[in-house]
């Protein structure tokens, strides 16, 4: 789902940038898309700054979209959104959704100050819109409801006793409280970066988030102030407390959040439990999955993971193993993690136990590493997470099989899979335009046969000027079902296209209109064989 979200959202980056909002096929179902918005709050340029302020007043939230007319994912979202209206508009006190055309100039203006590249964009607004949260989730009824629901509210609490404290940490697997001085609060840029990230995650629940400035509550935390401190309080596992170190710069929201993620997560997390599932979401960090088919032994491998996790600790918290991270997770078959992670690897039920390791480093597809292991015990475990840290582990690379392919005028664009991936690629002999596309992609198919013609022009240049044009490449990659090994050259939406210079390997994005006569000008450049001035002269 979030692959073919992207999709649609790089296309709709250049139509945005390109002024263009129509589609030849939408026009005469998008004239009613807004028509009847129900409970939905539809803002315009006029009174868009009023009503953001109105209604997030006093720690309330207000869900905004943006969206367009003539955008089918929009059109399907809009009985959605209403019924989710309507729903929260009947809570008590009331809680409102919002929605803003972005096709009318002046509205436009509004959505691209927000960050609205693609439609449609979901953004919570709270404290009288001083906050705005970007919101990436899923977009069912129950979604958005739920958004809307654990946007409420003040994002962070105050405690002025220890025993208040002490409460919260009994009630809460995770604690984040903030340790600053009563003198000087309001100025605090740390404690204004402390609630800023209190409500950017407030909506997941993963956290709750804690501030306390008495200074006897402060110093019975053990917190020297100003500083933010994570308490963990999970299961089996005690209360254990981390404080920010000095040199970690609590007035960047970034830097804290990266902090409070890559510890936050238990001794051995559980993938069914969806909190448990997000925040290993959320650490962009490598997991070790052990995989168990239905009615697996559970407690054995909780307890081989256990003691594994245990083992490694010293190693991840050493001073050389800032780049060290690895996070351990028992996961069913069943549950959408393992789902996922099968789905990627192509394991098959009849595969499972299996040791899998994870990292999502892309908005597509993920870094995977399976253990050849027959067996699900601690010294498995063990072996294959040594071997990881110590990057004694090739990368699995998902691969269709090697193409049987003759190029020809007819025939022209090489096919690349990922077992082919470096040796076309990655050429130091050549130049290569490459198109990383998924088949069913709507925005894939409308590129192909531009993608054709561009590669049937240069099929063309070559046999004319062979010395010139000989050793530029035009290639496409399924990369729904291919993987490519090299870092710099992923696709971040489909398509996308990329041209990979000879010597250095270099990799530039394309971002231009997706024509034959556009690709093939852009290459040229690319490959210095068309100088930025002289562009416009060429005759294609």
């Amino acid at each position: 789902q979030n692959s073919r979200v992207l999709c649609f959202a790089s296309f709709t980056v250049v139509l945005l940038a390109a002024a263009v909002f129509a589609e030849d096929n939408s026009a005469d179902s998008a004239a009613n898309v807004f028509s009847d918005p129900g409970d939905v709050l539809m803002l315009h340029h006029n009174s868009f700054h009023f009503t953001i302020f109105e209604k997030t007043e006093a720690g309330a939230a207000l869900v905004l979209v943006f969206c367009a007319p003539w955008s089918q994912i929009c059109q399907e979202l809009m009985p959605i959104y209403k019924e989710a209206a309507a729903e929260l508009k009947a809570e008590n006190p009331p809680i409102y959704l919002a929605m803003m055309d972005a096709d009318p100039m002046d509205n436009r203006n509004i959505a691209l100050r927000y960050g609205a590249k693609g439609f449609p964009t979901v953004k919570v607004f709270k404290n009288n819109a001083a906050t705005v949260v970007d919101y990436k989730g899923g977009r069912e009824k129950e979604d958005i409801i739920k958004l809307a629901k654990a946007s409420q509210g003040y994002s962070w609490t105050e405690v002025f006793s220890s025993s208040e404290l002490d409460e919260q940490v009994a009630a809460n697997e995770r604690v984040v409280i903030f340790g600053g001085r009563e003198h000087g609060r309001a100025a605090s840029s740390a404690w204004k970066a402390f609630q800023l990230l209190a409500d950017n995650v407030q909506s997941k629940q993963q956290f709750k988030f804690l501030a306390a400035f008495k200074p006897a509550v402060v110093e019975a935390a053990g917190i020297d102030a100003p500083a933010i401190q994570l308490i963990t309080n999970y299961k089996g596992e005690g209360i254990t407390k981390q404080v920010t170190e000095p040199k970690l710069n609590i007035s960047s929201v970034s830097q804290v959040e990266r902090w409070l993620y890559t510890r936050a997560k238990p001794l051995v997390a559980n993938t069914a439990d969806p909190i448990h599932a997000s925040i290993l979401r959320d650490a962009k960090i490598p997991v070790l999955h052990v995989i168990l088919k239905e009615g697996g032994d559970r407690a054995a491998a909780t307890a081989a993971l256990t003691s594994v996790a245990q083992e490694i600790a010293p190693l991840l918290a050493s001073p050389d193993a800032s780049r060290k991270l690895l996070a351990l997770a028992l996961t069913d078959a069943a549950d959408e993690v393992g789902k996922a992670v099968m789905g990627e690897m192509g394991i098959e039920s009849t595969a499972l136990p299996a040791i899998v390791i994870r990292v999502i480093r892309y908005p597509l597809r993920s870094s995977l590493w399976q253990a050849k292991a027959n067996r699900i015990d601690k010294d498995a475990i063990s072996a294959f997470a040594s071997d990881f840290l110590n990057s004694k582990l090739n990368r699995f690379i998902k691969s269709d099989p090697s193409p049987d392919q003759t190029l020809s005028r007819k025939d022209p664009v090489q096919r690349v899979v990922g077992s082919t991936f470096e040796s076309v690629v990655m050429d130091p002999s050549k130049h290569v335009l490459l198109s990383l596309y998924a088949p069913w992609c709507p925005h894939s198919k409308r590129l192909e046969p531009e993608y054709r013609k561009a590669a049937a022009k240069f099929w063309s240049m070559r046999e004319k000027k062979p010395e010139k044009y000989g050793n530029l490449v035009i290639a496409q990659m399924d990369a729904s079902a291919n993987d490519s090994p090299v870092d710099h050259i992923q696709a971040v939406a489909y398509p996308t296209i990329m041209f990979v210079s000879a010597g250095n390997n270099t990799a530039t994005r394309y971002q231009g209109p997706k024509t034959a006569l556009d690709l093939i000008k852009w290459a040229k450049i690319q490959a210095g064989l068309l100088p930025e001035a002289e562009k416009r002269k060429e005759e294609l």
